[in-house]
């Protein structure tokens, strides 16, 4: 069960898809402890120009996770992203994108959620320089809820095995993203 931070987040960040794919025009997603970068004005240019061919740009500092380049352009470069990594502090997303993330239930913390490339097919692309200044020094309180962790003892092995599903899944995504199969590295051309 979700701790209620995890379900507040959530449902910010649904609802900004939700208004995204109702004005029909990309947003910008920043959480509300994000310090922005010198350059933040430059970035957001480069995402107007990129965001409808990749659909889902983060626009934070990578924490972990494999990177494939894509383009390199203007002193930036535009990667895909193996696997979620570091939370969902700053994005930008078109109505596209929105539309295959708000086809599924709340069904994992946000960040865990667009990271699930497998299950919405979403592809999520990384522009490099980030738009913010590294937020890991920004406390969080979402995941210290202490119900977060009273799982009932009979829990243990469907989580154990759900995981293991989930690396199985993303693994299998990601050979296809990875490995130049240009046919998923373009999110959503259709």
């Amino acid at each position: 069960m979700p701790s209620p931070g995890e379900m507040g987040c959530y449902a910010s960040h649904y609802l900004a898809w939700t208004k995204c794919l109702a004005l029909n025009t990309p947003v910008i997603v920043f959480e509300d402890d994000i310090e922005l970068s010198v350059d933040a004005s430059k970035i957001i240019d480069i995402v107007s120009k990129k965001i409808e061919q990749y659909g889902f740009l983060r626009l934070e500092n990578p924490r972990g996770g494999r990177l494939k380049k894509v383009e390199d352009f203007e002193g930036s470069e535009i990667s895909a992203m193996e696997d979620n990594f570091g939370g969902a502090q700053a994005y930008a997303i078109s109505p596209n994108a929105a539309h295959l993330l708000l086809k599924h239930r709340w069904s994992m913390p946000v960040d865990n959620f667009i990271g699930a490339t497998y299950i919405h097919g979403m592809v999520s692309y990384l522009l490099s320089p980030s738009i913010m200044v590294d937020g890991a020094n920004f406390e969080t309180t979402i995941q210290h809820h202490k119900s977060a962790y009273n799982f009932a003892f009979y829990r243990k092995p469907s989580r154990e095995l759900y995981t293991l599903y989930k690396k199985i899944r993303k693994k299998i995504f990601s050979i296809d993203v990875l490995n130049d199969n240009s046919e998923r590295l373009i999110l959503i051309s259709s």
